[in-house]
């Protein structure tokens, strides 16, 4: 059995954890309503609020879901829920989601509610 999981982070194509779901069959890009993200400087977190969240829909099987379970610490930084996800071509579809459970600063937002990677945002020099 596939299971839908939506991924806004360090998961997402071309960010350090891909790899993870490097054999994962994607289903595309999505975004969720009713959370807002949240810049926590290596990785990003989403809390419950007005905004919405960008990311990418992705099947796993359990076996995966469960390493990803351990990856983004289930039950302590981060708790798995089903969330509906609105996809590019308009529909609709309940997936995983991973929602941050530590406290964030309102100067942590991520007014776009996309996370683009904390490597890409430093400036060298």
């Amino acid at each position: 059995m596939k299971f839908p999981i939506f991924v806004y982070g360090t998961l997402k194509k071309g960010e350090r954890a891909h790899i993870f779901l490097k054999d994962a069959q994607f289903l595309g890009r999505a975004f969720v309503a009713g959370f807002e993200l949240y810049d926590l400087g290596e990785y990003p977190g989403a809390k419950r609020g007005k905004g919405i969240v960008k990311g990418e829909v992705y099947l796993v099987d359990k076996n995966l879901l469960k390493l990803l379970d351990e990856y983004e610490e289930e039950g302590k930084e981060y708790r798995r829920i089903c969330v509906k996800a609105k996809m590019e071509d308009g529909r609709s579809i309940e997936a995983w989601f991973y929602e941050y459970l530590g406290p964030v600063k309102k100067n942590q937002l991520i007014p776009s509610g996309e996370w683009k990677g904390s490597f890409k945002k430093r400036k060298r020099g």
